[in-house]
């Protein structure tokens, strides 16, 4: 194998400012860059005649501060040289300015690929131009809200597929991938302050704020420099459990840290302090405990003239026991991925679990050593990130046209490197056949509930579990936060607990009104995803709803205390028969229906028909006009607000013939 360090390699990689990860405080470089710099060197490698073009299959040389590992001795040290996928076997893209193009995919599924901001990346073998693992080396924002990683796009009106650290992405148009890491907030606390209450234009949660004008006004030692922003999943869905990263920049020197208060009992410092010169960073876990305010960044000024002109906070994933290395220029580890719905059509697939942000939109994938393992059950918005001026660049260029290279459908100087077409696919499997089965238990108020999958491969069988590998489920509940996650690789497939069919409820009061994760059992209405997979690797979604009412309800139906008439007995022929009834509900009479019919002894009895009483306080009236039957029979029935109804017992009355 031949190792080329090749110091002019690009693959569009966008280098940012470095952050040394380990525990404790670790240094950050003095600020966050603009992307100004990486869009104009970029924009360089576009010209005619470099890699304007670029060949399926090939990356291009484009710009500094690249290094690659090649299988091959080739040349490839000048703007414009290209190179086959399957002869690279390693690409480093390098701060301050390394970046790199890739065109890779089939001849009928094209992907344009942007590499940037201190990202590895790693072709499979046998796969060089459809798989690919994606790391962080930096571990740090690359520019203004973009972090590093890399840009997928679609050739215009083509829909490519590509497999990035095990997840399949199908894209009709742009998405961007950041691996490690969901970055929250890149920017001057200064902009979009709380200033004493929550700011709904704030980027994240209720805004930051500080009570000496974040070191413009020469911060006390007891004064907070910064506090804030309350992040809590019940209010803002994209914060979930596990370990977050704060970087401060600035100059002087703080005392940083996290806190809780409602939940740690502290006004500040409940989950850790730090101190340290800035620039530098800190993480902490945190995890949603009832009750709590949600956690709030504390840093204190230790050092006359100290001030915090920029913060980001990045959510690094579910593992609070990440080890982060020291080395700015180490690969970081990685508990999470987050694709980005640039915009047009964005598919993202693993272990049977399907998700389709919208446009500006994310998902983030959680994993289990290399494995993707669970994904967030819903899409959250990545409006912030997406506006990066990197990514809008690479999106849509400096024309409106598209900042990525142009397909080449060939070209002999650059033979592609697909020489030999794939094979026709195989009959595809047949999708699972499966139910989802979900029974509260309520007996004037929710006690439990049971939630079960039933399924099969009908490829394999008919009975419940034949064929079948696992089931994934995830319930959330009313504030979009996941209150049960489970897979279940045995029927039957139970998303609480037994392997017995049907499923045992999950009890309540027996589990302290709390769900498996700890989160307290509110009122609300509750979702289920259940993604049942075959063994075949074919995968089916269900969802489900039920509700959860803690309080007991009104399931009884209204009183009815009496019904009288007028005249009481029989009615003349050619009279009214007048009737009222008084009727009582603790939720609210909504309505209340007189329910008669009126037949001879020649004729047969007709249906009821029926008439909306009239109320007067508790007392409904209403009557019958012009008595000329001989019978008549009625009731009444009512209705209160919760829907529970009432119906009186038949009463009969005569008509007869009066003589004046």
């Amino acid at each position: 194998m031949w190792t080329h360090i090749l110091a002019r390699f690009s693959v569009i990689l966008l280098v940012a400012t470095v952050l040394a990860l380990g525990a404790g405080a670790t240094t950050a470089s003095a600020q966050t860059p603009g992307c100004d710099d990486i869009i104009d060197n970029t924009n360089q490698a576009l010209a005619p005649g470099l890699c304007q073009t670029l060949n399926l299959g090939n990356a291009c040389y484009a710009s500094d501060n690249v290094s690659a590992t090649l299988s091959i001795p080739t040349t490839f040290d000048e703007p414009g040289d290209q190179v086959a996928l399957t002869n690279v076997r390693r690409v480093n893209a390098l701060e301050p300015e390394g970046s790199a193009f890739l065109l890779a995919g089939t001849p009928g599924n094209p992907v344009k690929v942007f590499v940037f901001g201190g990202a590895r990346l790693d072709p499979s073998t046998g796969q060089a131009a459809r798989v690919f693992t994606l790391r962080s080396i930096n571990g740090q924002p690359a520019c203004e809200r973009t972090r590093s990683g890399m840009i997928l796009q679609a050739p215009p009106g083509q829909t490519s597929t590509i497999i990035v650290n095990g997840v399949t992405i199908r894209l009709g148009s742009t998405a961007y991938i950041v691996p490690g890491a969901d970055l929250l907030f890149d920017q001057d606390p200064r902009k979009d302050r709380r200033r004493g209450s929550r700011n709904p234009d704030a980027p994240l949660c209720s805004g930051f704020d500080s009570d000496c004008g974040f070191g413009d006004e020469s911060c006390s030692f007891d004064e907070r420099m910064v506090w804030g922003p309350f992040c809590r999943p019940d209010a803002y869905p994209y914060i979930r459990n596990g370990l977050y990263r704060v970087t401060l920049y600035g100059n002087g020197r703080v005392l940083a840290g996290a806190t809780d208060y409602e939940a740690g009992g502290r006004d500040q410092f409940s989950i850790m302090e730090e101190e340290f010169n800035l620039p530098g960073s800190y993480t902490f876990c945190w995890r949603w405990r009832e009750g709590g305010s949600g956690f709030e960044t504390v840093i204190k000024s230790r050092r006359s003239g100290t001030a915090v002109d920029h913060i980001t906070l990045e959510y690094l994933g579910r593992d609070c026991g990440l080890s982060l290395p020291s080395s700015r220029s180490a690969v970081q580890p990685m508990d999470m991925m987050t694709v980005y719905n640039v915009e047009g059509e964005v598919q993202v697939s693993a272990q049977g679990i399907v998700r389709t942000p919208g446009e500006l939109e994310r998902i983030r994938i959680y994993y289990d050593g290399n494995v993707p393992r669970a994904m967030d059950p819903a899409p959250l918005d990545a409006t912030y990130v997406i506006d990066s001026p990197l990514v809008q660049w690479a999106t849509y260029g400096d024309d409106g046209e598209g900042g990525l290279p142009e397909v080449n459908p060939g070209d002999e100087d650059f033979p592609p490197s697909f020489p030999e077409p794939e094979p026709e696919p195989e009959p595809e499997p047949s999708a699972p056949t499966a139910r989802l089965a979900i029974e509260p238990i309520f007996d004037g108020y929710t006690l439990g509930v049971s939630v079960e999958v039933v399924a099969y491969d009908p490829d394999e069988g008919r009975d419940n579990g034949d064929g079948i590998d696992r089931v994934y489920f995830a319930i959330v509940g009313p504030d979009n936060y996941i209150v049960q996650e489970t897979t279940e690789s045995i029927a039957a497939y139970c998303a609480f607990s037994g392997n017995e069919s049907p499923c045992p409820p999950y009890y309540f009061g027996s589990n302290d009104m709390e769900w498996p994760f700890g989160a307290r059992i509110e009122d609300g209405r509750y979702r289920v995803f259940a993604t049942v997979f075959t063994k075949r690797g074919v995968e089916t979604t269900l969802e489900g709803t039920f509700d959860v009412r803690l309080e007991p309800q009104d399931v009884e139906g209204p009183i009815i205390e009496y019904v009288a008439t007028d005249p009481e007995g029989n009615v003349c022929y050619g009279w009214d028969l007048f009737i009222e009834a008084a009727i009582e509900d603790e939720s609210g009479v909504r309505s209340a229906t007189l329910r008669y019919r009126t037949y001879g002894d020649d004729v047969g009895i007709p249906g009821f028909r029926s008439r909306t009483m009239t109320s007067r306080g508790n007392v409904y009236v209403s009557q019958i006009s012009d008595i000329s039957s001989t019978d008549i029979d009625f009731y009444i029935e009512a209705v209160d607000f919760n829907g529970n109804r009432t119906r009186s017992e038949v009463f009969n009355r005569r008509g007869v013939r009066c003589i004046d």
